[in-house]
């Protein structure tokens, strides 16, 4: 199994484009998604520029994820999955003004910052529905309908107030709601905030892989979004001025509705456990018997129950175990003695010394310790007298769940002492 490949089982597996729109829990979304990849397979994009920037470039990448609008997806690669979470449009309304307000002044001199420092100005000193109320370009940027710009609009509509409420604003927002609901309906996933753990589950049960670890949630920290957004005076006004909004979350209800029944027909049940098992399931079906196993914390390895990829103060990536307290490695490995390799980036005494593995529910024995560069390495034996699947558990002793256990990579190799 190649260091490269990482928690994909599917090696024709299409590239990845999450099209992130604002207010969404999609910062969240992308700190996992990136995980998922090799770091030089993924797009170095955030915004529509820059990925307008890619145009004509050549350069194909196996996750694009961020603001690429859905004007923009030609630039893609012809065969690509399409992920999105949608919000209810009043809540992310609701959400941006809050996130205005929390916002402090940048003090930049471009049009951008600018831009935020007004917008922040505006959201401390007047209400929600007195900021919906204002007739102002910022205000109509900020807050109109973001899901149809998003969804539909290309990078230079998307910057131009004018096409806003110009003359020909009517079209252009018919021509947006169109592309918008084309983008949908060609979607692998359509998830929404409201049922987002869902969401992210189908995906992975989609494209094989295992659970996400809980994530960290942007934004919205103690701010009465949903309250707010409940309220009849702020969706009657955001209904009036984001028509198409309601437009394209009409249309995707349906598709939003269907998360559970095919996240259950997939991998059985709609759980993170389920989706666990249909990841160890297509491993060993997909992949094929190694002599030499050999994987690293920058694209991951089969197996769950990891966090999201961390990078030290020098850029060296590691993951940890997620709830600190056991994570699985798999395996096909072909006959012969072995031994298993844990590649440890930084480590607390109190983790190491207990520091336990077990293949297939077996426990297995230690063997010693080794420096591999600057990862210091645990090995284990692992006796195979034929080809096997291995679900190899990693477990820190009970009385070190919080010490640091920061590992860098993982491996599987003959056993030259056996």
């Amino acid at each position: 199994m190649s260091a490269r490949r990482g928690y994909q089982p599917f090696p024709d597996a299409k590239p990845l484009c999450f099209l992130h729109v604002q207010k969404t829990g999609g910062a969240s979304a992308i700190a996992w998604l990136e995980s998922m990849f090799p770091a030089d397979r993924v797009a170095p994009c955030r915004n529509p520029w820059e990925f307008e920037a890619l145009r004509g470039e050549g350069r194909v990448f196996d996750l694009y994820a961020g603001h690429i609008l859905g004007g923009q997806l030609d630039l893609l690669p012809r065969e690509c999955d399409l992920f999105t979470i949608l919000r209810d449009p009043a809540q992310i309304v609701a959400s941006a003004y809050y996130h205005r307000r929390a916002v402090g002044p940048t003090g930049g001199g471009d049009r951008g910052e600018r831009l935020n420092d007004h917008l922040a100005g505006l959201c401390r000193r007047f209400s929600l529905e007195e900021v919906l109320n204002l007739d102002h370009p910022s205000i109509r940027f900020a807050f109109w309908d973001t899901l149809t710009r998003f969804l539909g609009a290309t990078e230079s509509e998307h910057f131009d107030d004018g096409l806003i409420c110009g003359p020909s604003a009517r079209a252009i927002r018919d021509r947006q709601i169109t592309v918008g609901r084309q983008v949908l309906s060609r979607a692998l996933v359509v998830g929404d905030h409201a049922t987002y753990n869902d969401s992210l589950l189908l995906l992975a049960a989609e494209r094989g892989w295992p659970a996400p670890p809980i994530l960290p949630r942007f934004h919205d920290f103690n701010a009465p979004t949903n309250n707010d957004a409940a309220r009849d005076s702020v969706e009657i006004k955001v209904r009036q001025v984001s028509p198409a909004d309601y437009a394209i979350y009409d249309f995707a209800k349906p598709l939003i509705s269907q998360t559970r029944s095919r996240l259950a027909a997939l991998a059985g049940e709609a759980t993170s456990e389920a989706v666990n098992a249909r990841h160890a399931a297509l491993f060993f079906t997909e992949s094929s018997p190694l002599a030499r196993l050999s994987v690293d914390a920058d694209a991951g390895w089969a197996g769950y129950g990891w966090s999201l990829r961390e990078r030290d103060g020098d850029g060296n990536a590691f993951r940890r175990i997620a709830d600190e307290r056991t994570a699985v490695i798999l395996a096909r490995v072909a006959p012969g003695p072995r031994r298993f390799r844990l590649r440890l980036w930084n480590v607390d005494a109190a983790a190491l010394d207990g520091l336990a593995a077990r293949a297939n529910g077996q426990p297995l024995e230690r063997l010693g310790l080794s420096w591999e560069g600057r990862a210091l390495c645990v090995d284990w034996a692992l006796p195979v007298d034929r080809a096997q699947d291995l679900v190899l558990e990693i477990e820190k002793p009970a009385s070190a769940h919080h010490a640091k256990l920061w590992v860098s990579g993982c491996a599987v190799m003959a056993d030259i002492s056996a």
